[in-house]
């Protein structure tokens, strides 16, 4: 695939409005699709994990060059309804493990070749910016970006966000 028209048809790269220019978010981003065969792809700034129904599918994406997103791509068969759920860490800060470039994330999932769910704020995808994993921690060191620290008293709540299209990095 040499363009991105290849990799995505309909689907923009997101985030969170009111996190845009900020460091060390964590945004879910989640869909609920029914049984059948799927080809997923899916693409983010820094990284990002997919379960499925709470069950750890993958992570990603592959490495790239500065300036560069990769895209992955999954086949899934499913057997009942099913809730994607991608966990994305944006960083935005230069360590030796992340690149400091704006966060992002853009996928699409097709079925017999058609786009069924998208990202752009109104293909089918909902955002929240994670309650449980903290925002404000100390700087870890330049091996990694921020000390992980999370709130697993059941009080942290994700908070709905409202989605905007950010520029399209290089994939």
């Amino acid at each position: 695939m040499k363009n991105m028209e290849k990799f995505f048809t309909k689907a923009k790269p997101v985030w969170a409005a009111d996190k845009a220019g900020e460091r060390n978010v964590t945004c879910l981003f989640s869909l609920t699709i029914g049984k059948g065969d799927y080809v997923l792809r899916a693409t983010a700034c820094n990284f990002y994990s997919l379960t499925l129904n709470g069950v750890f599918y993958g992570y990603g994406p592959a490495r790239a060059a500065h300036g560069y997103a990769r895209v992955d791509e999954y086949r899934l068969s499913l057997k009942e309804q099913t809730e994607l759920l991608f966990t994305v860490a944006g960083y935005a800060c230069n360590s030796f493990y992340s690149l400091n470039e704006p966060p992002f994330f853009q996928a699409e999932v097709l079925s017999g070749g058609n786009v069924v769910a998208y990202t752009d704020g109104e293909g089918g995808f909902s955002c929240a910016v994670s309650g449980e994993r903290l925002q404000k921690v100390a700087r870890f060191s330049y091996q990694r970006p921020f000390s992980e620290s999370y709130d697993f008293t059941g009080r942290a709540e994700n908070i709905p966000a409202r989605l905007s299209v950010v520029p399209q990095p290089k994939l």
